[in-house]
């Protein structure tokens, strides 16, 4: 079954004629240099070829390349995997939409960015949390501050105009919120986390306040717990690193 005429004009529509990895322009006067790839491979052998869809030839399967990224996207299934190209696929669209039909609100909503980025080290968050559970930098904590001052400052810029931007954060607060609640809680009366001695900056498990059972327990909990913000963590940080290029992440301005 071939592409439906339908299916091929949605896909160059809503990706503005660009590839969707590297956005280079896929007409070059009058030639044209796109390739509409299969996500789920045609054929059950070809890559991702085994997962199960209606229609191999929908607009939902096809995503819109160069040939280079076609070519790379197909010789490395295990890195992009069906979720990963449609992530890559929806939030080039969602570039797309938001470029041209909301250019004053995008504005508004880099600019909200910029500022975070330049009074937190937004790429560097996660890395607060390497050694969890048995221990963890305090730094963690300055990001929720961050972001609490921020909205007092500026309590017109929140919620962020685009909503696949606001979804994103969303998460990623309830998510941070949950873990740094758990990082600076108690448990049957026992603080979890104690300061280090000689690190005022670091704070350490309290391995001695609790019974071998409770230890396993919780050691449980802020796995679980710090899996699902590393998730979030890494989906805005991907989103908007693929949404909004003009954001400047690693623009962090000690004071």
């Amino acid at each position: 079954m071939a592409i439906a005429p339908r299916a091929i004009k949605k896909l160059y529509a809503l990706s503005a004629g660009r590839c969707n990895i590297c956005r280079t322009q896929l007409f070059e006067g009058d030639i044209h240099i796109g390739e509409m790839a299969h996500v789920i491979a045609k054929s059950l052998l070809g890559p991702r070829g085994k997962s199960l869809i209606e229609s191999r030839d929908s607009y939902e399967n096809l995503i819109l390349l160069c040939a280079n990224h076609h070519i790379e996207v197909d010789q490395n299934p295990e890195k992009y995997t069906t979720e990963k190209l449609h992530s890559i696929k929806r939030n080039h669209e969602n570039f797309v939409r938001t470029s041209l039909s909301q250019p004053e609100q995008r504005e508004d909503d880099i600019a909200s960015l910029n500022t975070i980025a330049r009074f937190f080290p937004l790429t560097r968050l996660h890395s607060y949390l390497h050694y969890l559970p048995s221990s963890f930098e305090i730094s963690f904590f300055d990001f929720g501050d961050t972001i609490d001052n921020f909205r007092i400052d500026n309590p017109h810029c929140l919620p962020f105009s685009d909503p696949n931007l606001d979804i994103e954060f969303c998460k990623l607060i309830r998510d941070y919120s949950q873990l740094k609640i758990l990082l600076s809680g108690t448990y049957k009366d026992t603080w979890i986390y104690n300061s280090h001695a000689n690190r005022p900056n670091k704070a350490v498990f309290n391995s001695v306040g609790f019974s071998c059972e409770d230890k396993n327990l919780l050691h449980q909990e802020i796995e679980s717990s710090l899996n699902c913000f590393l998730s979030s963590y890494q989906s805005f940080i991907s989103f908007i690193r693929s949404s909004y290029p003009e954001v400047k992440l690693d623009n962090y301005q000690p004071a």
